[in-house]
This record gives C-alpha cells, sequence and structure tokens, in this order.
C-alpha cells in the first residue's frame, strides 16, 4: 500500500472510531434514562402504597385507644392527602388557533 492510501485508511478509520464512540454514548444515555424512569415508577409505586398504609395505621392507632392528641403529642400526626397527581406525558394545547393563527385567516 501506497503513503497517500494509507494515510486515508487511518483517515476513515478516525471518522469511524469517532462515530462509533458517537452511539456508544448514545447508547450509554438511553440505558441510564431508561433505569431512571423505572426507578422513578417503582418510587411512585411504593409512595402510593404508603400512602395507603399511612392512614389506615393511623386510624387503627386511634382505634386500639390512643387519642389525636396523644399521638401528636409524640410527633405522630395524621397523614394528610398527597398534593401531587401523576405527570402527563403530553400536555394539552392552550391555544387552538395555532402559533400565528394566520391559518385561520378568512
Amino acid at each position: 500500500m501506497t503513503a497517500p492510501q494509507t494515510n486515508k485508511r487511518a483517515a476513515a478509520k478516525n471518522l469511524l472510531a469517532v462515530r462509533i464512540t458517537l452511539v456508544e454514548e448514545l447508547g450509554d444515555a438511553l440505558d441510564a434514562h431508561s433505569k431512571a424512569v423505572a426507578a422513578a415508577a417503582q418510587a411512585r409505586q411504593h409512595a402510593e402504597k404508603t400512602t395507603d398504609a399511612a392512614p389506615a395505621a393511623f386510624e387503627a392507632a386511634k382505634a386500639s385507644g390512643w387519642t389525636t392528641g396523644e399521638l401528636n403529642s409524640t410527633g405522630l400526626h395524621a397523614p394528610a392527602a398527597p398534593r401531587w397527581r401523576p405527570a402527563t406525558r403530553y400536555s394539552v394545547p392552550t391555544n387552538t388557533q395555532g402559533i400565528c393563527g394566520a391559518h385561520n385567516r378568512r
């Protein structure tokens, strides 16, 4: 192989190496994202379970003779209803005329 061919081959290999590195980084980022989404879903499920269990446990303590005042004085307060609501993936558009409204002109 001649020197110009060797240089071209080396340049091509370098270009491919850069592209492969970018694809590997993309794959790593997608894997990290899917793991984070799964962890968030698991955390939401855990929060929902504990949200349901806490009021029942508080009521069971009261049913066994504890008063709300006694429980509060020990730092155990009645759990409040969750203030958050599940996030939606897509928001509903509020502008029904499009970005500039130009398509609605007559």
